[in-house]
């Protein structure tokens, strides 16, 4: 209904209106999208699209397509189209619907020429340009690695770009989908100076380097949001983490935090499970957190009891997927199972949520980069747990704390104003194999004594420095669970 309407005064949106409700696949529209990629195309640059013909130099060309990314993702942008849309599929139907407007827009005898310009010889050398940079064939000399990984990246972009217009202009001349060919590679060596390579290149580089820049702010900015006290010195200490020219800010991260989380939580693993072993659950860090209102979250949305005896039950019942299973009744590799589950849910893991991206953010990774002045409280806090077909094991802990202030590694204290938040969260899976293997092993002989010295004694990381203290079974390194990490805060 909406596309008819929009027809009846612009009949040049029913066609590519068509193809974008059938690319669709039934799936809803959101109400208004299609008049806003409608409304949003007919506002957007394109003289250097109107002006392209058989004539234009290779920089004409060059030209044209970037005002054709621009005018895409201004439309994708005004649409709201990266949050209003769940899958790639719907995203890229939407892509599409904006690209063949924005040629029709053009007129049909501006798109004509610009076929017959996308088919010549000189496109293809521009494509073939675009194809060197993207596989890193330019001086590099003067660039960091940062800046030539984004600009064969953008080399890439631009190719896909280039596609995107020769396929867009080929449907507005009446070419079926299927029958559309892609901007056709020149064969051969170019000439730079023939196509001003160099000019192009510098374009290139310069939108790299926009990128990264506007990548990089908008990672500080969203993970240190607000305008109080505190901001500019957080973002300052992710600042000398991160390093010049950086294409994922939050990689480099998220990367040395993997590491340092998964080693809190394997070692709170296999020192409960020697607990549980020994016959002591009243000493294992399990007991400890669930009997101080420890949250849970079982399947189904049930909240786990903070009772022992009734906890191990339902744990019993998770691991075998048994709504009558009791713990008493299992078999020992079973209750083994359950256990490993548990050492899973402590204060350690909460500790490898809160603390292990402070950790990485110090250059020497041992201590934390800042020290969050937090009130502890347990309701908004938590644990979720699950598993999936095959038996793997899914473990997520979310905190969502306020903030009173942070400490600094150079004993900078800093307060915070009311409504200052500090929300992370780490997640961990482990695979039935996996499972089955920990279960199987004999956590009564594990050193803790030397395991512990080692710990505390070693020059090297105090997180990775268990790793080759004792028996191989027992290397935390070995300890199959893939972890991740994030955080975010906003200071007022």
């Amino acid at each position: 209904m909406e596309l008819r309407q929009l027809a009846l005064n612009n009949p040049s949106v029913l066609e590519p209106g068509k193809f974008f409700i059938a690319a669709m696949n039934g799936k809803t529209i959101p109400k208004g999208m299609i008049k806003t990629i409608v409304e949003a195309t007919k506002n957007v640059p394109i003289n250097a699209l109107t002006k392209l013909s058989t004539s234009s130099s290779a920089y004409g060309i060059h030209k044209a397509m970037n005002q054709f990314r621009n005018d895409i993702n201004d439309v994708m942008n005004k649409a709201d189209v990266e949050n209003l849309m769940d899958g790639t599929d719907e995203k890229v139907a939407c892509r599409d619907f904006a690209t063949q407007l924005i040629i029709a827009h053009c007129g049909k005898g501006a798109a004509r020429k610009m076929q017959a310009a996308l088919e010549s010889t000189k496109a293809a050398k521009v494509m073939k340009l675009y194809d060197e940079i993207g596989n890193g064939g330019f001086d590099k000399d003067g660039m960091s690695e940062g800046l030539i990984a984004a600009t064969k990246l953008q080399g890439d972009s631009h190719k896909l770009y280039l596609n995107q217009m020769k396929q867009a202009v080929d449907m507005v001349c009446g070419i079926q989908r299927d029958e559309y060919m892609p901007v056709v590679e020149f064969e051969g060596e170019i000439d730079y100076a023939e196509l001003e390579g160099d000019k192009i290149f510098t374009e290139i580089t310069e939108e790299a380097q926009k990128h990264l820049d506007a990548t990089r702010e908008n990672y500080l900015k969203n993970t240190v949001q607000g305008t109080g006290k505190g901001v500019k010195e957080i973002r300052d200490i992710i600042e000398k983490k991160l390093g010049p020219d950086v294409p994922e800010p939050r990689e480099v991260i998220r990367k040395d935090a993997r590491v340092i989380a998964k080693n809190i939580i394997n070692w709170a693993l296999v020192i409960d499970c020697k607990r549980f072993a020994e016959g002591k659950p009243e000493e294992t860090m399990f007991y400890k957190a669930l009997t101080q209102g420890m949250n849970v979250k079982l399947p189904g949305d049930k909240k786990m009891s903070n009772d022992f005896a009734t906890a191990c039950d339902e744990l019993a019942q998770f691991v075998t997927r048994n709504a009558n299973a009791t713990y008493a009744k299992l078999d020992n590799k079973t209750k083994a199972k359950v256990h490993i589950v548990m050492s899973l849910l402590t204060r350690q893991t909460m500790k490898a949520a809160t603390q292990s991206n402070a950790i990485a953010l110090d250059p020497n990774k041992k201590e934390q980069a800042f020290d969050m002045m937090t009130a502890q409280d347990e309701s908004k806090c938590g644990f979720t747990l699950e598993m999936d077909n095959l038996g793997g094991l899914f473990v997520k802990f979310e905190a969502d704390l306020d903030v009173n202030g942070f400490k600094t590694m150079d004993g900078k204290t800093i307060l915070t104003g009311e409504g200052s938040k500090y929300n992370s969260k780490v997640s961990l899976q482990m695979t039935l194999p996996e499972l089955d293997r920990l279960a199987e092993l004999d956590y009564t002989q594990f050193d803790e004594k030397a395991a512990e010295n080692v710990y505390n004694t070693a020059e090297t990381d105090n997180f990775a420095k268990t790793v080759n203290s004792f028996d191989q079974k027992f290397k935390l390194d070995r300890v199959n669970t893939s972890c991740d990490t994030a955080f975010d805060m906003t200071l007022k």
